[in-house]
């Protein structure tokens, strides 16, 4: 179990006129995740960048770029060699 409190924000624009313009959204999010855990507790980051377009009625297209990185609050002193511990 684990306890997560953070924000998110996402923005989605149209770059043109008309049902079949192309649009673009960014996303981005931070969480602190409380694992009840000093060495796995930490911040959880997320940002997404992604394009689409309508082709037809029923028929769109989609790419995305995303990047996720988790910072943990503590990183342990102790663990194997040539190993890191974060």
């Amino acid at each position: 179990d684990n306890l997560g409190l953070g924000a998110r924000a996402q923005l989605r624009t149209k770059l043109g006129l008309g049902a079949e313009a192309p649009w673009v959204a960014f996303g981005g999010r931070a969480v602190h995740r409380d694992y009840n855990d000093d060495l796995r507790d930490g911040w959880d980051y997320d940002a997404s960048v992604t394009i689409g377009k309508m082709l037809a009625p029923r028929w769109s297209v989609r790419g995305s770029l995303r990047y996720d990185a988790f910072v943990a609050d503590r990183i342990s002193p102790t663990g194997v060699p040539g190993v890191s511990t974060a």
